[in-house]
């Protein structure tokens, strides 16, 4: 029986093998050409072996080797993917005609290309930084990412007169990102499905994640702040955001996840609100994309504002000072008769009409922690370490158009200190709320670290010194159940998002220490939906079957070769 066994197990793993490599073949045999890396064949020392290889598609992800793309004598295909072209002649190295050249994810200048050396050129998702590529064939204004060339050209009117009513006069850049944010995010509403054309729709509140990015777009760069529509991935699924320059300096927006995270909009604007796409952050954990932005000039100016145009409306006009009369003569007055002065008539009572308080905040976070704001308080009190010198603070009005002045918060001493936040709505109403911080002479403890986080029926190796992890999870399950023990018995933690799971969702586990110093553990799920099971039990079936089966596999494996 056991050799009877062993038999079978061995013609079953032939078959599956003979299957796998007849497919890998089909696929490798429709595909054609070969695809090499030029960067990775010169430093491994194998570029000679391609140097005469027939049909080859030669990608170029950086400049340092091109200089050896001249010794090529087949290329089919040249695609150069996320680099920085200032002077494009290293393309002009061909003898003879290359069939195509692919450039994306690049930024490039073409005033020295010569496009007699390709017979198809195409160009998808670059920045234009110079030359006429109006003579390149297949390449229209669409293939860039430079928002002259993306913005609407319908529905001018309406996308002027909403910046128009955004915009205050005297907003500084970062008030105009804020403004145009909160408009969006109030505005907006996430929905797969919507009646009208692109435009029409975000105007009306409704689309996805790309409607959000063309609409802060098209209202931040009439506004004056250069703004670029970036395409990339959120999660696992392909995504659309903002990229901002501020004080030449970019940044990411995303307003679509501030508007749908399952978390605080405090803890979303703190991790999807002008966030560095250089540094080591969770916006970037959770963010991947094609291209290098870092290559983007920080110099530029938005082609389209109509900002200036919109500040001359608003501008104050001076009062005119009334001339000089001449004063009359003096005119002698006849004493008057004595008359009975009349009662006057009773005034009707009219009931005062309470102003509206919308000069107020809707969220408020000093050092990191938010402040749980009641209507009409405006005196809150807080303690912080005595290592902190100034205090950052997070805040958005109700009205997005509000004035906010801060003062004091800057070289706190030890001890007491008062900090003063003012918040003039368009409507002249005003208040002010004080922060009175005690800045404590004792250090407190900044370790803001998990010890110990387990997960229910879930595999996870953890390290505290980790903050993102992916997790696999049963297609039916909804909600995950903690265990957590902390670093430090004087730190809180909150879970965020751990409700009505779907697949890539994120879980969030936010751990604030004593002096509010936070560390963010992010946890991405994965729902398992694969068939493995039922694949091993198919294959324990096809085992564990008589000999028949066996020659039956045999013959048919018989028969699959002869054919080959």
């Amino acid at each position: 029986m056991k050799s009877i066994r062993k038999f079978k197990i061995f013609y079953v793993f032939i078959f599956l093998a003979l299957f796998f490599f007849s497919f890998v073949s089909n696929v490798y045999a429709e595909s054609g050409a070969m695809i090499i890396d030029l960067d990775e064949i010169v430093d491994n020392n194998s570029i000679d072996y391609y140097l005469d290889t027939e049909d080859l598609i030669l990608e170029v992800k950086s400049l340092k080797n091109v200089n050896r793309l001249k010794d090529f004598k087949n290329i089919r295909y040249l695609v150069v993917k996320n680099v920085k072209i200032e002077d494009a002649s290293f393309l002009n190295f061909p003898t003879t005609k290359i069939p195509g050249l692919h450039i994306s994810n690049s930024v490039i200048n073409f005033e020295k290309l010569d496009i007699n050396k390709y017979d198809e050129i195409s160009i998808t998702k670059c920045f234009y930084l110079g030359g006429d590529y109006s003579k390149l064939p297949y390449v229209s204004e669409k293939s860039f990412i430079n928002p002259e060339y993306n913005m609407t050209e319908n529905y001018t009117k309406e996308l002027d007169d909403i910046a128009k009513s955004i915009y205050k006069y005297g907003m500084t850049d970062e008030e105009i990102i804020r403004a145009v944010t909160e408009y969006i995010v109030d505005k907006m509403e996430y929905k797969n499905e919507c009646p009208d054309s692109f435009e029409k729709n975000y105007l009306n509140g409704c689309g996805v994640c790309e409607h959000y990015a063309h609409f802060t777009s098209e209202l931040l760069n009439r506004l004056g702040v250069y703004t670029i529509t970036v395409y990339g991935y959120g999660g696992n699924e392909s995504h659309a955001w903002n990229l901002v320059l501020l004080n030449n300096k970019w940044y990411y927006v995303d307003n679509t996840w501030i508007d749908t995270s399952k978390s605080s909009r405090f803890a979303a604007y703190n991790s999807y609100y002008l966030a560095s796409p250089f540094e080591n952050n969770l916006f970037n954990a959770t963010h991947r994309v094609e291209m290098d932005y870092s290559m983007i000039p920080t110099n530029l100016k938005s082609k389209v504002s109509i900002l200036e145009q919109i500040k001359e409306e608003l501008k104050p006009k001076p009062t005119p000072t009334p001339s000089a009369t001449p004063t009359p003569s003096a005119t002698p007055i006849p004493s008057p008769k004595p008359t009975a002065t009349p009662k006057p008539s009773p005034t009707p009572y009219t009931k005062k009409e309470e102003p509206k308080d919308d000069a107020v905040l809707k969220i408020l976070s000093v050092a990191g922690k938010e402040i749980e704001l009641a209507r009409g308080v405006y005196e809150y009190k807080l303690t912080v370490g005595k290592t902190v010198e100034d205090l950052k603070l997070i805040y958005a009005p109700l009205e997005g158009t509000s004035e906010v002045t801060i003062i004091g918060n800057e070289k706190l001493k030890e001890g007491q200190n008062v900090i003063y936040i003012k918040v003039k709505s368009i409507t002249g109403n005003s208040n002010i709320y004080t922060l009175i911080i005690n800045k404590s002479n004792t250090s407190l403890s900044s370790n803001s670290k998990i010890k110990e986080l387990k997960i229910e029926g879930v595999n996870i190796n953890f390290d505290k010194d980790s903050t993102i992890y992916k997790i696999k999870i049963g297609k039916n399950v909804n909600t995950l159940k903690f265990n957590i023990k902390l670093d430090d018995r004087k730190a809180k933690y909150e879970i965020i998002g751990n409700e009505e799971l779907e697949n890539n969702d994120k879980i969030l586990v936010r751990v604030t220490a004593e002096d509010n110093t936070e560390t963010t553990y992010s946890i991405f799920v994965e729902k398992d939906e694969s068939n493995t099971i039922l694949f091993i039990v198919l294959l324990i079936v096809i085992i564990t079957t008589s000999e028949i089966s066996v020659v039956f596999i045999f013959k048919f494996i018989k028969k699959l070769v002869n054919k080959k």
